[in-house]
């Protein structure tokens, strides 16, 4: 009984192939970027040109909804195009838009500042 020759052995070996260069990924989601960077234009607009007294009682009183509206999406799409992944992002815009909402709010535990 002969022995069953190795194909392996025949084969030349793969070429290695390099990995996927890093930038490659952040082009395929620049539409999200994209929308990162209107979103900064609009809270630096409101930041610069709407005084804090105007939305301040925008939609309930002393709650600046405007202005956490639009930090919390510049946060959302901008992190969520750096780190690559939209949940990532969502969960650390939701965490930095609560801070600044208990911080406008004036909130304090025990003898220190929260925010």
């Amino acid at each position: 009984m002969q022995k069953a020759r190795s194909r392996l052995a025949d084969q030349p070996e793969p070429e290695r192939v390099a990995g996927p260069v890093w930038w490659k990924k952040y082009i395929r989601t620049a539409p999200f970027g994209l929308l990162g960077v209107i979103s900064i234009a609009a809270l630096l607009y409101i930041l610069t040109k709407i005084p804090p007294a105007q939305i301040a009682d925008m939609p309930l009183p002393n709650t600046y909804g405007p202005f956490l509206l639009a930090s919390f999406f510049t946060s959302f799409c901008v992190l969520g195009y750096l780190l690559q992944s939209a949940r990532k992002g969502l969960f650390i815009a939701l965490i930095l838009t609560l801070l600044l909402f208990l911080h406008l709010q004036h909130v304090f535990i025990g003898k220190y500042d929260l925010v």
